[in-house]
């Protein structure tokens, strides 16, 4: 080969480099937009609240009427203490018998939760479990 073609050949070789340098730069710099919107993605989600926020408390008298229930009744008073645990003031109303006092009650079957609320230091106190037709007397 003569030196002329050699340098046409070397010309030709660098253009090509050229090229692909500037492609790979170019998808590298794609690569890198998308990690970042998708960390943004990540990061832009709201995080999720945490399960038991109150504190349930549940005196030794009511454990004993839960254990008591047929098991159908039973599951669904448990259920109820454990939304207690996240949200006591969702599905609830006020019990009036109580005057101005933060007492309210959540139903569970055929069953009342009667419970009140100190909210300074998110406790909740079960007061009363009886079935319905008996809880206000």
């Amino acid at each position: 080969m003569s030196p002329k073609s050699q340098t046409k050949k070397n010309k030709s070789d660098k253009g090509k480099t050229e090229k692909n340098k500037s492609e790979k730069s170019k998808i590298e710099k794609t690569k890198s937009t998308i990690k970042h919107s998708k960390q943004s993605k990540q990061s832009e989600q709201p995080k999720k609240p945490k399960l038991a926020s109150w504190e349930v408390r549940i005196p030794k008298k009511i454990h004993s009427k839960i254990n008591k229930l047929e098991k159908l009744q039973r599951e669904k008073v448990k259920d109820v203490i454990k939304d207690l645990a996240r949200d006591p003031y969702f599905d609830s109303k006020r019990v009036k018998k109580y005057g101005k006092l933060p007492v309210f009650r959540r139903p569970a079957g055929n069953y009342r939760v009667i419970y009140y609320i100190t909210k300074r230091i998110r406790i909740v106190d079960v007061i009363e479990l009886n079935p319905r037709k008996n809880v206000y007397k």
